[in-house]
């Protein structure tokens, strides 16, 4: 429970960093688990000893507050057991919490995902594809385009962050960083790289994408794959291999919604 509950604090630590508020969703896995730790912290036998030494226990009463202290002691020993049985379906409670605030984090990430974007676009202009920090010395313009570089690609490295933490508990999937931050597909498909500087020298528009949205893209990109893979066989392909592939194709769809209309 603590390394999700950990991941989800760097994540409200991360966000109040970049000026935004967590979702009240996340704070509900630390309060339980405050809570929980909570009931585990007395110590009965400590605060007999205290009773002792104090002269505050008397006789009358000493061996009920012995028994009492050795029913708290036992219960605390089984309560223990009972929150460490507890480890997993707190850990799933709390990817859950984040996984279902993905969306709204999202949302709340594209201020500061733009203003970083913008401040690399406007670096861009000035700079080029392929800026040199030693070239950028040589006037004020360029030394001032090489700082907004440089705090764009912070700015962006802060979003990073969050949103691969995001994707750690399940929000999309993580092996599609580079559908992450564009718009939209160029006619040859995804970048090859996921980072803004890149997708701006590429030509792509950097956008801060939903799980949702990422989906769309693969899909997007699993289609022009499919094409690709079909014009590249066709072009292999002689007209009646043509043809015998494309009635093949046919007959193995025809199964397809066959046995689809059979469940």
């Amino acid at each position: 429970m603590e390394n999700q509950l950990q991941h989800i604090d760097r994540v409200v630590r991360d966000l109040e960093g970049l000026g935004i508020t967590a979702p009240k969703a996340l704070a509900r896995p630390a309060e339980l688990t405050a809570a929980l730790g909570q009931a585990l912290t007395p110590d009965p036998a400590a605060e007999l000893a205290d009773k002792i030494t104090s002269g505050a226990l008397k006789p009358a009463d000493a061996g009920k507050a012995l028994l009492d202290a050795g029913y708290t002691l036992a219960a605390l020993d089984k309560a223990r057991e009972v929150r460490l049985s507890l480890t997993r379906v707190l850990n799933q409670q709390t990817a859950r919490a984040l996984r279902d605030s993905g969306d709204e984090i999202i949302e709340a990430l594209r201020a500061p995902f733009d203003a970083a974007v913008a401040l690399l676009a406007e670096a861009h202009g000035l700079l080029g594809d392929e800026p040199d920090k030693k070239m950028s010395a040589a006037s004020p313009a360029l030394r001032d385009a090489w700082g907004k570089r440089e705090e764009g690609l912070l700015a962006f490295n802060k979003v990073h962050g969050v949103r691969t933490r995001v994707s750690d508990v399940g929000y999309g999937r993580r092996d599609d960083a580079r559908l992450w931050y564009i718009e939209a597909l160029s006619p040859l498909g995804a970048p090859a790289s996921y980072r803004p500087w890149d997708l701006i020298v590429a030509g792509f528009t950097p956008h801060l994408n939903t799980a949702a949205e990422v989906d769309t893209l693969r899909a997007e990109v699993d289609r022009q794959e499919r094409a690709a893979e079909a014009a590249a066989r066709d072009g292999r392909l002689s007209p009646r291999d043509r043809t015998d592939a494309i009635r093949q194709d046919r007959i193995v769809a025809k199964e397809a919604a066959r046995v689809g209309g059979t469940r």
